[in-house]
């Protein structure tokens, strides 16, 4: 799992850092990742 405050862009599949990298996400973690990320945006 990554920090959410280095996620820059969060899509479906994948998120984008910060720094550029690309991590996907695998289908078992992508409903926790998409409920993390609102989270953060305070959504």
């Amino acid at each position: 799992m990554v920090n959410p405050r280095y996620i820059e862009e969060y899509h479906y599949d994948k998120v984008v850092l910060q720094n550029g990298i690309s991590l996907e996400i695998s289908r078992a973690k992508r409903e926790n990742t998409r409920l993390m990320y609102m989270r953060k945006l305070g959504k």
